[in-house]
């Protein structure tokens, strides 16, 4: 079969959907403001999550703020970072251009941006321009960057010229500085290379004098390559440049706003905080140093995460949430007293204690142009605003949407009530057809990273998960919930293999017997054999597990360990038959309800997700890469094509037989016919990447993205 995308679209009217469904989807979001609507889809509003990196204000008019993001993407402001939009649709699709190590606006044009983006999987990206505040991007410089690497938040790596507002300069991995005198348009390489760079300062008082950080290889050893560290200066416009040391470099410095030979530097080693007289030659400990702390943990005052020069200042960000000021000419910092902090209705301050997100992990603190006592400062979750010099803070992260998620599952008996999955914050709910979420979290008795989620289709109260035990990024622990995911407990666990966070098992798929609640299977990690990797069953809610994979492949690694990758590697019919699909090696498996072994089914393509048709009996459907979307109907004994090109993600609707939703890498669509025909969702989705999961939440579609949160949109009728 040809893929539907492209042969059937302009020619299929989907049936209209039941009145009630319909106006449900639309009463839920009539209210949706402006920043977080994107062409046809919705961007739920979670509250952060991640780590933001860097912010770049356009001098000329600094209500035009741009934001960069670890892994999910660049944002914009037009009010001064009050509310934010996403721009990565503009990007090409892909998880690495979301990963973003460097921005920098022009400083008299608000419109035009320069963004450095790649990972170390995708080494052929670089720096991309917009001169349409990001409605539209093109590539200026192909060249390696990596915006979610150990170093992702040290210095900058995109930096302009302070007298010159076109000459820019970009730091990529390998290659080295390059400048360019037209904000981007063409480039001249510095020389320098084979270097990882981590911060690069031109000279304001000498336009042919820069610095430049190099990372440790210790931080890097990508593509085999190894980078050795130093702090470089060139005193000649990059035509040499000069190793100051190898030892003893900052992780990120400035120059200080009066004395352009002074300069301060924040350090992994002690003391943290170091400032250099001589170009940075040598660098010595500030005249009151007992001030400022030492450091006790990686997410403590005494950890210094970011640096910034103002007009006539220098202000440090410490971990712990404390700020320190150096003003120009004194030898003595001093520490600002603790600010009034402004979260809202924030998640994190309802469920923990404020200071323990406030500060945790600093990325950078900035200084507005023309506004000494404005300042910004991102952080592990979230970006804040000072109009007070760092007096109070209030939380400015209102359309910024950083989450990472795992896993959707609709509740068969209420289709407008979506379980939701993500990293590093945990579980949420919504009950409106994806127009809000609450937030469930550990207080509930549940973890912070949540990998898998099924929901008895007989007994919907039941809902099962996987995470990890504590809050690591590993799913070694099952969660079950008798009140429809209001609260939660651990089962026992008891006849699974070791599930330690060191050398232990994972278990990264779920599924509960439709019919049964107390029936429940997960995928387990390692080598298939009694006792260890392979399918276990329970049939008392978790408490007790048996090895349940006889008859396949022994010896195999056959279902994933690594949390990082999305798509359930079991599907259960309402009969009781199972399907199971490796991530890893492809291999498909079949066991009927009354069967002893399982059976392999032999299918082109690699698996990346596999689901039961909730409503029929012996159906099920398997994302299989760029392989296509395949069905089967006989409980998968024979399976067909359906979509004749890349499929990441599917998902069966509870509420309607046949509804079936699919992501392809760039596009959702929708068929009414169980994939005989069907009708794209729409444009403007702004995070295209293969890690999408998606599912259904009333008349809506529901895509949770590899990094900017959830998003929704109607069902497409004709």
């Amino acid at each position: 079969m040809k893929r539907l995308a492209a042969k059937l679209l302009a020619a299929v009217a989907l049936p209209v959907f039941s009145t009630a469904l319909a106006s449900d989807g639309a009463e839920a979001h009539i209210s949706t403001p402006p920043h977080r609507q994107y062409g046809v889809w919705t961007s739920a509003r979670l509250g952060g999550g991640g780590y933001l990196q860097r912010a770049s204000w356009c001098a000329a008019d600094t209500r035009r703020v741009y934001l960069a993001t670890d892994v999910g993407g660049v944002y914009r402001s037009d009010n001064g970072g009050h509310t934010w939009t996403m721009l990565n649709g503009a990007l090409p699709p892909g998880e690495a251009s979301c990963q973003v190590r460097g921005v920098l606006a022009h400083p008299k044009l608000p419109d035009t941006v320069l963004i450095a983006i790649g990972s170390q999987w995708s080494k052929d990206l670089g720096v991309f321009r917009s001169d349409d505040a990001g409605a539209s991007f093109r590539r200026v410089l192909v060249a390696h960057f990596e915006g979610n690497d150990a170093t992702r938040a040290m210095g900058d790596i995109l930096v302009g010229s302070p007298g010159a507002p076109e000459t820019v300069y970009a730091c990529p991995v390998g290659l080295g500085p390059q400048r360019s005198n037209d904000f981007g348009l063409t480039w001249r390489d510095l020389g320098l290379h084979d270097v990882y760079p981590r911060d690069f300062v031109a000279d304001r008082a000498n336009p042919r004098r820069f610095w430049l950080v190099a990372a440790p290889h210790r931080a890097l050893r990508g593509g085999g390559r190894e980078f050795d560290a130093g702090l470089w200066r060139s005193d000649d416009a990059g035509e040499s440049w000069q190793c100051l040391d190898t030892a003893v470099i900052p992780r990120e410095m400035v120059q200080d706003p009066f004395d352009a030979e002074l300069l301060h530097g924040l350090f992994t080693e002690p003391p943290q905080l170091r400032r250099s007289r001589d170009g940075g030659r040598s660098w010595e400990p500030y005249a009151n140093p007992d001030i400022l702390p030492p450091p006790r943990g990686s997410r403590d005052d005494g950890t210094y995460g970011a640096i910034a020069a103002g007009p006539d200042f220098v202000v440090v960000g410490g971990n712990g949430g404390s700020f320190y000021r150096l003003d120009a000419g004194s030898d003595e910092w001093r520490r600002l007293p603790r600010p009034d902090i402004r979260q809202s209705d924030w998640y994190a301050a309802e469920t923990q204690p404020i200071e323990s997100h406030f500060g945790a992990a600093l990325g950078f603190v900035g200084v507005e142009p023309g506004h000494s006592a404005h300042w910004l400062f991102t952080d592990w979750y979230a970006c804040y605003l000072s109009s007070d010099a760092g007096a109070s803070w209030d939380l400015a992260i209102d359309g910024i949407e950083m989450a990472v998620l795992h896993c959707v599952a609709q509740d068969p008996s209420n289709p407008r009530r979506v379980h939701a999955g993500m990293a590093d914050i945990g579980y949420f709910r919504s009950d409106d057809g994806g127009a809000s979420y609450g937030h469930w979290g550990r207080l509930r008795g549940i973890s912070n990273n949540i990998k898998s989620l099924s929901v008895c289709a007989a007994h919907p109260s039941r809902v099962y998960a996987t995470g990890p035990s504590t809050w690591k990024w590993m799913a070694n622990q099952t969660f079950r919930s008798d009140d429809g995911g209001d609260s939660w407990r651990r089962p026992a666990q008891r006849g699974l293999p070791s599930l330690t966070e060191q050398g232990g098992a994972r278990c990264n798929t779920i599924v509960v017997h439709p019919d049964h609640p107390d029936e429940v299977y997960i995928a387990m990690s390692g080598a298939v054999a009694p006792g260890a990797g392979g399918v276990w069953r329970s049939v008392n809610g978790g408490d007790d597990w048996e090895w349940f994979s006889q008859g396949m492949a022994e010896g195999v690694a056959l279902f994933r360990e690594s949390i990082w990758t999305t798509g359930a590697e079991l599907a259960v019919s309402p009969d009781g038959t199972l399907v199971a699909m490796s991530h890893d090696t492809g291999r498909a498996f079949r066991r009927a309800t009354d069967a002893e072994i399982w059976e392999e089914v032999r299918l082109p393509g690699r698996s990346w997700a596999v689901v039961a048709d909730p409503l029929r009996t012996g159906r099920f459907y398997a994302a299989r890469r760029e392989a296509g979307l395949w069905r089967s109907e006989d409980g998968g004994v024979t399976w067909v094509c359906i979509v004749d090109g890349p499929a990441f993600a599917v998902a069966a609707d509870s509420a309607m037989e046949g509804r079936i939703a699919w992501y392809d890498g760039v596009d959702a669509h929708v068929s009414a016919d169980a994939g005989a025909t069907a009708r794209p969702v729409g444009l403007g989705l702004p995070f295209r990447d293969r890690r999408n999961v998606i599912g259904f939440a009333g008349n809506r579609v529901i895509v949770g993205t590899g990094g900017s949160g959830l998003f929704s949109a109607p069902v497409p009728v004709p």
